[in-house]
């Protein structure tokens, strides 16, 4: 028998953790309402490789040559050394430089790699997405669906959910892929204190633990924009254009076991499908 959660609070409260202590969190704010720029929030090491990645598009460091010293960078930003191994971290990881022992910080391009695209041909397909990216939970708590609530969670509504807020990111790539809030039945609320892992998705960690087979997935599509909280984690400007896609998993039995809600910006994410017309036999087969 899966562990019982203790009582939910009775409603949301929205202020965002940095580390994943369990809380009760609040509503998403609404993106026409969070329209400025977070420069004055982004993390110091993000503004300086942004400012670096900059300087190489620009040809000031061209491929092939190096970087100033640590040390140079240090001065150079006013920062300490370790912001400045961070900024350079970023920059190793999207494919801009590459850190040799003893040899400096060398420029091997111009531009970073090229942003996530997903193919899609099956069910496989889409739920394969979460396996090849890794995650960091945000925070976690509980979230609740009241009648007349503004913005309610993707869950049904006067029931209390499990919630989890994360980023997700494709290795080597600095800038996170999306972020992601999880919402699951709280028939699991005893997987939230393992919701860990950086290469098992969540539904299959539901299967395992549980015995529950994922046999549907509902998915919607829209256009959003960037709350100032998201686009903080996401390294992204408030406002900005996202690609929301909100996943609901059903078990075998029609039962709803989880619901993703994630927000991709708009230059990190694309899908690809392949969408094949049935013959004249298909159709029969399907009206008998």
């Amino acid at each position: 028998m899966p562990d019982q959660p203790a009582s939910p609070p009775p409603r949301w409260r929205g202020q965002p953790l940095q580390d994943a202590r369990e809380r009760s969190v609040g509503p998403r704010r609404s993106g026409a309402r969070a329209t400025r720029a977070i420069a004055a929030g982004e993390p110091r090491y993000a503004r300086i490789a942004n400012q670096l990645i900059a300087a190489i598009a620009a040809g000031r460091y061209r491929v092939g040559s190096l970087l100033p010293t640590e040390h140079e960078l240090c001065e150079q930003f006013d920062s300490s050394r370790f912001t400045i191994r961070e900024a350079l971290r970023l920059l190793a990881e999207g494919g801009m430089v590459s850190r040799r022992p003893r040899a400096g910080t060398v420029v091997i391009s111009s531009s970073q790699r090229e942003p996530y695209l997903q193919a899609l041909d099956s069910i496989d397909d889409l739920l394969q997405y979460a396996a090849g990216t890794r995650l960091r939970i945000l925070e976690r708590g509980w979230a609740t669906h009241e009648p007349g609530q503004a913005d309610p969670p993707p869950i049904p509504a006067s029931e209390a959910w499990v919630f989890a807020r994360l980023i997700r990111h494709l290795p080597g790539n600095p800038h996170p892929v999306c972020v992601t809030r999880v919402y699951l039945s709280p028939a699991f609320a005893s997987l939230a204190r393992h919701m860990t892992s950086q290469a098992v998705p969540v539904y299959r960690q539901i299967e395992a633990r549980f015995g529950v087979r994922v046999a549907k997935v509902e998915q919607q599509i829209s256009a959003s924009a960037l709350a100032r909280d998201d686009a903080l984690v996401l390294l992204a400007r408030a406002g900005s254009p996202a690609l929301r896609i909100v996943r609901a998993y059903h078990g075998d039995d029609g039962r709803l076991l989880e619901v993703s809600d994630s927000l991709h910006p708009a230059d990190r994410f694309g899908y690809a499908m392949t969408i094949r017309r049935a013959g004249p036999g298909d159709l029969g087969a399907r009206r008998g």
